[in-house]
């Protein structure tokens, strides 16, 4: 081997100086993209290499894993001889592998320049084709032998070879051969095992050039290409040797997969209480054949603060009430539940509108943190004397389309938010009106959630835009009319995620 110069030496050190950080920044990046999207996947797969980057060696798990992956490299390399073989008979193969090897064994560092070359190849193909792409794969495809297939096809078209053979199409059937085997592994067990069975075998195919030789340091070497499946195989025997400690492998839990059971946790407990608050809003259409009702409710997140209710006061009388929770999600859903129950309570002794909002403003007062209020409109239709009767605390206004007029207009009587005052300014502010009602008029009662809905220039959909609906679908059923509504702010707002819980209740007069 020849001497290295001064000047060698130096091109060496600025060489790993300048490329050295590039190529450790695009292996951390590949690495950490690869893992996040597995874990989004099959997070179950990598349990054991989180035992493994942790040095938790003790675990019999993490030494059945590496094992396993050992037993498996030796079913690789012996399926490569096989093929090799089979090759050969036929004379229609041959082998540069060994050639190369010894030919650069004169490079000035001939262990890191093959070895290491070999270690960094196996952890690429691991992390951007073993997890990465079978990954992506994964989600689009589940049924496993496509799947095996699909992946085992790409993998033999893989840009670099993982031996060097001729002609140019055995390369390709060995990688395919490999692939197959690897995701199988990875289906069957886990990402260690099938990261174990991958790099050993290379590391042994590697060695086999220079065990082949006679010189003493040709032979050497080949025994330090065989160093990483040793490491392996002293670890596995480790952890099978340690002794199975149920408390020890609760420990071993990495932190991300804390995380994700919280995040699972969390999830199903928010499903539980949509599903619990979605059955404190009306389950059915009220039958009342003189009116015709229809409504909707859209929460923005999981859970919502937009209220809506119906109450058959008598015969002949019918309550309609809309309101909307300052703010979203969790808290706002806990004040809407405790709003329905107010509400049914007053509406049992209290007639009137505005009577019965001036008691819920009372109770909710008392019984809630300050800076918390609710927007609500509350109406009566009374069938006996052909009126509508509402009052409104601080909500949209209400829209009404009357048959003689021909014309849809909003109706907002005065009124502050309940919780906004703790009695005094909010009854003295809060104003009842009363509208006569005929055969086709129609009222529209909803929330900020469609008037404000925003489009991708921030533009909002207006009250207006309600009004010209409703006019233009004047002789159309409730259900109709609401449905118009939803299918124009939605054409509105395009792919613009909803920033707010949408409510609404369209009212007809039979």
């Amino acid at each position: 081997i020849p001497k290295m110069s001064g000047a060698a030496i130096l091109d060496i050190v600025l060489l790993s100086l300048l490329v050295a950080p590039f190529v450790g920044l695009f292996a951390f990046i590949l690495t950490s993209v690869a893992e996040s999207v597995a874990r989004d996947v099959w997070n179950e797969k990598l349990l054991g290499l989180d035992f493994l980057i942790r040095a938790r060696f003790h675990s019999p798990k993490l030494g059945k894993s590496l094992l396993g992956g050992l037993a498996f490299a030796g079913i690789i390399v012996g399926l490569y001889s096989l093929l090799l073989l089979i090759g050969d008979q036929l004379g229609t193969i041959w082998i540069q592998h060994g050639e190369g090897r010894i030919e650069n064994f004169i490079s000035r560092f001939p262990f890191f320049y093959n070895i290491g070359s070999d270690w960094a190849r196996a952890v690429f193909i691991l992390f951007a084709f073993v997890l990465f792409v079978a990954s992506q794969l994964r989600n689009h495809i589940r049924n496993n032998g496509k799947f095996i297939l699909l992946f085992s096809l790409i993998f033999a078209l893989l840009p670099m070879k993982i031996v060097d053979t001729c002609p140019f199409y055995f390369p390709i059937l060995i990688n395919f051969v490999i692939g197959f085997l690897l995701l199988w592994i990875l289906l069957r067990f886990d990402f260690v095992v099938a990261g174990v069975a991958f790099i050993s075998a290379l590391s042994l195919i590697a060695a086999t050039p220079y065990l082949n030789q006679d010189s003493v340091l040709y032979i050497f070497y080949g025994v330090l290409s065989l160093s990483i499946p040793g490491i392996f195989l002293i670890i596995g025997l480790i952890g099978i040797s340690s002794s199975e400690d149920p408390e020890m492998e609760t420990e071993y839990v990495p932190p991300y997969l804390k995380r994700w059971r919280e995040r699972e946790r969390l999830h199903r407990e928010l499903e539980i209480a949509r599903t619990v608050q979605l059955k404190f809003l009306p389950q059915s259409k009220p039958d009342v054949k003189w009116l015709d009702v229809a409504s909707i409710c859209i929460p923005a997140y999981e859970i919502g603060g937009d209220y809506y209710d119906f109450v058959q006061l008598d015969d002949s009388r019918f309550g309609v009430i809309v309101g909307d929770v300052s703010g979203k999600g969790v808290s706002a859903a806990f004040y809407m539940t405790l709003m329905k129950g107010i509400f049914k309570s007053q509406t049992r002794h209290v007639q009137s509108p505005c009577e019965v909002l001036k008691q819920i403003n009372d109770l909710f007062y008392e019984n809630t943190q300050r800076g918390v209020f609710i927007s609500m409109i509350y109406g009566v239709f009374d069938k006996a004397k052909g009126t509508f009767t509402f009052s409104r605390a601080g909500h949209n206004p209400l829209i009404s389309f009357y048959q003689k007029k021909n014309q849809a207009e909003q109706l907002s009587p005065y009124g502050i938010a309940i919780g906004l005052d703790k009695g005094p300014i909010f009854k003295n502010t809060l104003e009842e009106s009363e509208v006569k009602i005929e055969p086709g008029d129609i009222f529209v009662f909803y929330t900020d959630g469609y008037s404000e809905a925003m489009n991708k220039n921030h533009s909002e959909f207006g009250e207006e835009r309600i009004v010209e609906i409703v006019n233009r679908n004047s002789n159309s059923a409730a259900q109709t009319v609401l449905d118009k509504i939803q299918i124009e702010v939605d054409k509105f707002t395009g792919d613009s995620l909803q920033h707010d819980d949408m409510t609404m209740v369209v009212v007809r007069i039979r």
